[in-house]
């Protein structure tokens, strides 16, 4: 004869007009965060959305969806063209040796790259618009 499951979850909420960001409670971890997408694959979670979304329709207590405000989306943008600036762009530039190394032609590809990227706020559209300059190869 088989256990009934009961799926224990808290602080449900919309992240998008059909997934949902909660946290359920785990036999060994306690609380842990957990995420619903319609995406799913695998079985198993398949079942455990399912599961947790009649009890979520049942309490209807899954907090609606709101959008990011311009701001936040601003502030995710700005911190993705930060790392890439920390990451990807000052290591090539400020090492003197591979400056050296490469020609005029590709240190302005690495110029132009790194203004693109610290214009991107004042870009039309921004910052529900972005298009992201190419790293130069």
């Amino acid at each position: 004869m088989g256990k009934d499951i009961i799926m224990e979850y808290r602080n449900a909420k919309y992240i998008t007009d059909t997934d949902i960001d909660c946290e359920i409670q785990h036999p060994d971890f306690g609380w842990i965060p957990y995420s619903i997408s319609d995406n799913e694959t695998e079985p198993s979670s398949i079942a455990i959305n399912t599961m947790l979304k009649v009890a979520m329709q049942t309490n209807n207590n899954v907090e609606k969806y709101s959008p990011p405000t311009d701001e936040a989306v601003s502030i995710n943008i700005r911190v993705e063209r930060n790392i890439l600036l920390g990451s990807v762009v000052d290591p090539m530039v400020s090492n003197s040796l591979r400056w050296e190394e490469m020609s005029s032609d590709k240190q302005e590809e690495w110029r132009v790259y790194r203004r693109a990227l610290l214009d991107l706020p004042e870009s039309s559209g921004f910052p529900h618009t972005v298009t992201w300059p190419t790293e130069p190869t």
